[in-house]
């Protein structure tokens, strides 16, 4: 997580490494994890694209690629000395844009069940609508423990639809596993947006 004062804020422009001036002369914009995370959107999005053309074995590739860089971000934030409340925006933005375009392809294609679906794209609506609420009013809404394993199980099943859609012949006992996992994962997702509600009504009360 970060705070409002970026990493390089607090180190004197003598003493920064190359990516940290970097990333101050462009305001936080010009760093190695919103360039990861820029390389994370466009290789998820190439995959949803050959998923959309039904070709499920590469646009499962270059989707679960696309997800991995996504993880990477922080990384080269973090071992860069480059965190900064830019470069979550850009990494929060980028998530809701890959999220939207997966469920745009997913509904069109249905490789994954249509109500639970619904459920996860008003959930990711809602939570969007918020970030921007918590950030118009100069609120600080990190992302919770619970809001980060939710994401990382709803997006590993969501690669398990088309997993098993590449495999074809799965036991319906797995199917049925994979459905139970993926709404349980919809509804922890919904209990991190209540508590980013909670976090931002009390903000705003304070």
């Amino acid at each position: 997580m970060t705070g409002r004062v970026a990493d390089w804020d607090a180190i004197p422009h003598a003493r920064r490494n190359r990516w940290q001036r970097i990333a101050a002369s462009t305001h936080g914009i010009v760093t190695p994890g919103n360039l990861v995370s820029f390389i994370s959107i466009i290789i998820a999005i190439g995959g949803f694209v050959l998923l959309y053309q039904d070709k499920l074995l590469a646009g499962f590739i270059g989707v679960t690629l696309g997800r991995i860089f996504d993880v990477l971000d922080g990384y080269a934030a973090h071992y860069t000395g480059t965190k900064s409340s830019v470069g979550e925006l850009v990494d929060a933005g980028m998530d809701k844009i890959v999220m939207l375009v997966a469920f745009l392809v997913f509904a069109a294609t249905g490789l994954v069940p249509f109500w639970p679906l619904v459920l996860l794209g008003i959930q990711q609506l809602v939570a969007a609508m918020l970030g921007g609420y918590a950030r118009l009013k100069h609120l600080h809404l990190h992302p919770s423990r619970m809001g980060k394993y939710a994401a990382v199980v709803q997006w590993a099943a969501l690669l398990m639809y088309v997993l098993f859609a590449i495999i074809g012949d799965v036991p319906g006992m797995l199917v049925s596993v994979l459905h139970g996992v993926f709404i349980v994962s919809i509804i922890a997702g919904y209990a991190a947006t209540y508590g980013y509600v909670v976090f931002v009504y009390r903000a705003s009360r304070s």
